[in-house]
Order: structure tokens, then C-alpha cells, then sequence
């Protein structure tokens, strides 16, 4: 235990100092753990204290009745009626057999919770068959983890949507997760098939695989995706702390933007008619496009499907290239970090923060694909800013006409480098139907870093944070707004409403953007 010494720094309270009942009740309670920790789960730490009216003192001494130690006689799981057993307690730190610790049990209850598939998780304990046995009972409410769900309606951003979903985050109860997902709107379609298996062959690695069909329509083309990608990963040392590596194969085609679901997407010898004499035309380069990923996350939030405490981190390293099967010129590395805190600040008051950087480049003088390359703005991440219109700008015309003249506003390009952040805090409205409010503040923009297009005419308005050869990575556009978000039967919906700070009208930007969407933020 490292004898008194050791107890005695655990005590805050010094001789000379005011007495502080609630001081010595933490002190008591963190030798209680120490105790608790070494398998002392019965011990008994009292403080008598001896007042001294006519000096004004009090003396305190810590009483220490320790018991005996302590072993785990059985571990007992009730109230899961679909979630299998074996599920539950490969997430328990406690062994039967072996000393009790009160920081093991703690941490196995935080284990479990994070899950999400229960709403509440307790743990109890009682004496064994003797009093050096300890019974422990881990008592769970479980919540509902499959999904099933066919709707349509409206985005201001996506125009219609049609939306199926068939989603079990606790497939069969073995905390396996499998999704299909169908998504038709105005400027994304998407087709996806995933599995996740947390525990393959009941080891601590990780093995998950998706399949995907998207179209998405971005600022001036259209990016029509097939492919799939295998994941593995593994736990470095603490749970929290977890590493994997990703192969991914992607067939991409470019082409010209379309007026939405049911319009004809223009060929890729199309696009590149659109801009015969600038150098973005190197840009638009179809194939395929094998990649490698590694990710190291740390993941510390108190429910992974419903945070609302923790911190979330993690950065990744990708790399394309024609050794690992890519088209010559799909060749890129990308650098992706993302931060995330949640952080309770009264009853179901939780204060969410998130930071995103980026940097792709590319060891070809080509410079990297145009849709590898990043496009900020709107619902999804810089709120208050039509869909995809931060960052370098172009004066570039529309048209295939060479006598059609450039747009003064220009054509967003994208970004080889990144930065955005969001700030919110989010309360609730009607609790028991699942409407809450949100308050926020975003900010972020995206800057190039291929020189060539120095060469190329620029937007005629704009700012710095438009200008293709300015990085300034302090020279971010930034958004109040509010909203209002329920899980309602058809998925997560949200009607936010973004105030454009610093507003440049010259590029269309409104007053106040009203914007609305399907799905999850962050």
C-alpha cells in the first residue's frame, strides 16, 4: 500500500489550515479507493476527531479497518434479454478468481455504457460464500438498436429525398453492426452495405467491410463513385486507444454537374472541353483509385452512438499510388485530423465541440483529382454558407461556349489544405418526443497550394479567403446560428438557420441561410 507516508499525501488537509469538511470526505474517499484497488473491498476508513473549544482546533485521525482481501466469486448479468452474455462480459475488467479493484469496476461499467445498446448499466456487489468472496451483479436496461426506415421528404440543400435504411447496431445480440442504406436526392444518391464485427473470432481485433454505389453532385461536376473497402484494427494498450488500417478501391467518373436526380451526366472528355485553356482541366481524371489508411483514434466518450461527456480524437495518414494499384494519375497523400468534446453543463444541457484540418497533395506536378480535393460550406460542416462555396475561386464560365463570358463570382475549385470548427451547445425542447435546440458557431475555409493556378484568372469579387495563391490559415469565414433537431420515425432531422459573419453579398451570400437535412451531426 506504500505505508503511512503514501496515505498520508492522499490526505489534502495540513496542520495551521481552516477545517473543510468536504476536504477530508475526498480524502477519505480516494484512501477508500487505494484500498479498494489492492482488494480490500470491505475496508472501513472512519475519522474521529477531538475538538478543542479553547484553542480552536480540531485533530483528526484516520482509522483504517481493512478487512481481509478480497476475490470476485462470480460475476452475475441480469436484465439482457437479447444481448448476449458473452458480449457484456468481454467488456468487464473484473475476474473471477482474482482481487477485487474498485477502478476495474468502474471502468467496466463505463465499457458497457459506451456501447449504446442499454440505457442504463449498474453494478452491485454482496458478500460471497464467504466474507473474503464477492459477489457482483451488473444490472442493464437494454434500448432499442435496430432501425427500420423508408420515408422521403425535403432538404433545402438536397431537394427530395428518398431514404431506406435497414440498420442493427447489436446484430442477433453478438454487438455485431450491419446497415443497408438507400439515399436518392437532388444532388447525392447512394447505395452502402456494412458490417462491423467488434471482436473477430472473439480476439480484440477489429474487422469491418462496406460496399457502396454514390453520385454526388458537387459546385460544377458530378462524382460517380463504385467501390468498397476492408478495415482492421486493434487496441494499443488502453481500449480507448485503438489503431487501424484501411485498403480501399474506388472507380471514380467525373463529369459535368446535372440539374439533380434524373439528369444526364456529361462525359469526362465533356468536362475537360469546359476549361480547354486553364490548367484545372488536369484536374478531372477518372479511374481507379486504390488507397491505404491508417487511423489512430482515441475514443472517450461515455456512449459512442449518444455522447453527451468525453473527448474524441483521431488523425490518419492515406496514401494512393500506382503501387498500390491506382490509375498513374489518381496519386495523392492525405493527412486528416478530427477532435471532438462533449461535455455535460446541466441536465441534458451538453456543449459539443469539434475541429477538422486536412491536407491532401500530391507528388505529380498534375496536382491531386478534383474530387479528392476539399469543399467547405453548408449543413454539413461550415453552416450559415451555401452547399460547397468557401475556399479558392476561379473565374471560369459554365458553359462549354468559349463566347460565354466567366462568372464574376467564379467557380469554387476546392482546397488542398482544410480547417473548420463547430461550437454548439444543445438543450432540450420536448424531451419525451426527442426535439431539442441548438445555438452555434462555425468557422472554416479551404486554401490551394497548386501554383498553377496563379496562372489562371480569379474570381472578379470575392476576399483573400478566395484567392487561389493566398494560405492564410487565419483567414477563416465564420457563422452564428440556431436550430432545431428531432429524431423523428424518418432519421435524425435538423432545420438550422446559419448568419453569415462578415457577409459578401458580391458572392450571394444571404443574411440569414435557412437549411435543413437528414442525419447525424457530429
Amino acid at each position: 500500500m506504500g505505508g503511512r507516508r503514501e496515505l498520508r499525501e492522499m490526505v489534502t488537509a495540513n496542520p495551521g489550515e481552516w477545517f473543510n469538511r468536504t476536504q477530508i470526505a475526498q480524502s477519505l474517499m480516494n484512501i477508500t479507493r487505494r484500498y479498494r484497488d489492492e482488494g480490500f473491498a470491505a475496508v472501513d476508513i472512519a475519522p474521529e476527531t477531538d475538538l478543542d473549544m479553547e484553542r480552536r482546533v480540531v485533530h483528526v485521525a484516520i482509522v483504517i479497518r481493512r478487512g481481509p482481501p478480497v476475490r470476485v466469486e462470480r460475476i452475475e448479468i441480469r436484465g439482457n434479454t437479447k444481448t448476449r452474455d458473452s458480449v457484456i462480459r468481454r467488456e468487464v475488467q473484473l475476474v473471477e478468481g482474482q482481487l477485487y479493484s474498485q477502478s476495474d469496476a468502474e471502468q467496466s461499467r463505463a465499457r458497457i455504457q459506451a456501447l449504446g445498446y442499454f440505457e442504463r448499466v449498474e453494478l452491485s456487489e454482496e458478500e460471497g460464500s464467504a466474507p473474503d468472496r464477492l459477489v457482483v451483479y451488473i444490472e442493464v436496461g437494454e434500448r432499442a438498436t435496430g432501425t427500420f426506415q423508408v420515408g422521403a421528404g425535403f432538404s433545402s440543400i438536397e431537394n427530395f429525398i428518398l431514404t431506406g435504411q435497414v440498420q442493427q447496431q447489436n446484430l442477433f445480440g453478438n454487438g455485431q453492426s450491419l446497415s443497408l442504406q438507400l439515399q436518392l436526392s437532388g444532388i447525392r444518391q447512394l447505395v452502402q452495405i456494412q458490417f462491423l464485427e467488434p471482436y473477430f473470432f472473439d480476439t480484440e481485433w477489429t474487422f469491418g467491410f462496406d460496399l457502396f454505389k454514390t453520385v454526388r453532385q458537387l459546385s460544377f461536376f458530378t462524382r460517380d463513385s463504385t467501390g468498397g473497402s476492408l478495415t482492421v484494427g486493434h487496441p494499443l494498450g488502453d481500449y480507448r486507444l485503438r489503431f487501424f488500417a484501411q485498403f480501399r478501391a474506388d472507380y471514380v467518373e467525373i463529369g459535368a454537374a446535372t440539374q439533380g436526380l434524373f439528369g444526364a451526366t456529361a462525359t469526362n472528355q465533356q468536362v475537360q472541353q469546359l476549361f480547354p485553356q486553364l490548367p484545372l482541366r488536369n484536374l478531372f481524371r477518372a479511374g481507379l483509385t486504390n488507397s491505404l489508411r491508417l487511423t489512430v483514434t482515441w475514443d472517450g466518450r461515455n456512449n459512442r452512438l449518444f455522447p453527451t461527456e468525453g473527448f474524441y480524437a483521431s488523425y490518419s495518414a492515406e496514401i494512393s499510388d500506382e503501387y498500390l494499384g491506382s490509375e498513374a494519375q489518381n496519386t495523392y497523400i492525405r493527412h486528416s485530423v478530427d477532435t471532438r468534446v462533449y461535455y455535460p453543463i446541466l441536465a441534458g444541457v451538453v456543449f459539443r465541440a469539434r475541429a477538422v484540418g486536412g491536407l491532401v497533395t500530391s507528388r505529380r506536378d498534375t496536382g491531386v483529382p478534383v474530387y479528392e480535393r476539399y469543399f467547405l460550406g453548408g449543413i454539413f460542416n461550415v453552416r450559415g454558407f451555401p452547399l460547397n462555396s468557401l475556399g479558392p475561386r476561379l473565374g471560369i464560365g459554365r458553359d462549354r461556349d468559349p463566347n460565354v463570358a466567366a462568372s464574376d463570382i467564379g467557380v469554387p475549385i476546392g482546397g488542398n489544405m482544410q480547417f473548420f470548427y463547430n461550437l454548439e451547445i444543445e438543450f432540450p425542447i420536448v424531451q419525451e418526443v426527442g426535439i431539442r435546440g441548438v445555438v452555434f458557431h462555425d468557422g472554416g475555409n479551404a486554401w490551394n497550394l497548386n501554383g498553377q493556378f496563379c496562372d489562371a484568372p480569379s474570381s472578379l469579387v470575392g476576399s483573400s479567403a478566395n484567392d487561389p495563391c493566398t494560405v492564410n490559415p487565419f483567414d477563416l469565414r465564420t457563422s452564428v446560428g440556431f436550430g432545431i433537431r428531432w429524431v423523428s420515425p424518418l432519421g435524425p432531422l435538423r432545420f438550422e438557420w446559419g448568419i453569415p459573419l462578415d457577409r459578401r453579398a458580391e458572392l450571394r451570400e444571404s443574411e440569414i441561410d435557412f437549411q435543413f437535412t437528414i442525419g447525424q451531426f457530429f
